[in-house]
């Protein structure tokens, strides 16, 4: 054990990676950047770009570790190949000094939907906020494929919404993403589980929809 009672070794800890102390979750690890780097000289075959940033993943196969490649590339990999990702984390943040921040996660995080939704009593400022999404995903593209929907749903209160879709282990950098924004949409906005199945239920009529892609 090492000073403080945090483990020196684990079986998800990356090569190279470095405790965060402070950290409670286990599978929070900081990488060097110039060893992700190195890593990635070797996946010439890889057609997605590899870009290092928050809500981009590190994949750890038998042979070979990647970084930097989005949720879409993560999960057609785990639809070609499910038994070859041996361990699997999503890019917190990359520092200043050049290191990666890693959270451990699990394939199924990137199956299951999450969103970020935003309501509100007043039509003309849904649309707005739809409208501001779209232009500021323009400028800086969000850290991993988003699907923006703009509709109404007349059992829900407040009854326009515009809603954010995304896979589960994005939910943080997403958040982090639209936080860095000149604007706040909706009245109200919820993250939750309950706030997507409360969406779905309520059998949305749908004006507007969009893909939001990542650099």
């Amino acid at each position: 054990m090492a000073r403080g009672g945090y483990p020196t070794s684990s079986p998800l800890r990356p090569e190279g990676a470095r405790w965060l102390p402070g950290i409670f979750n286990p599978w929070y690890w900081q990488l060097p950047l110039d060893s992700a780097r190195r890593a990635d000289e070797n996946i010439q075959s890889m057609n997605e770009q590899i870009h290092i940033a928050a809500g981009r993943f590190v994949v750890k196969l038998a042979t070979q570790t990647i970084n930097g490649l989005s949720a879409d590339a993560v999960l057609q990999m785990l639809v070609d190949e499910p038994d070859a990702v041996e361990q699997l984390f999503v890019i917190h943040r990359v520092t200043p000094e050049g290191r990666m921040e890693l959270v451990g996660i699990k394939p199924s995080a990137l199956m299951k939907p999450d969103c970020l939704m935003f309501s509100s009593t007043n039509v003309a400022d849904a649309r707005r906020d739809y409208d501001a999404i779209v232009d500021y995903a323009r400028e800086t593209p969000p850290p991993c494929r988003v699907g923006l929907q703009f509709g109404h749903a007349k059992s829900l209160t407040p009854p326009h919404i515009v809603i954010m879709l995304f896979p589960n282990a994005c939910q943080t950098a997403v958040g982090g993403w639209l936080t860095n924004a000149t604007f706040e949409p909706g009245e109200h906005a919820d993250g939750s589980q309950h706030a997507l199945d409360a969406y779905e239920s309520a059998s949305p009529q749908i004006v507007l929809s969009t893909t939001l892609e990542p650099a």
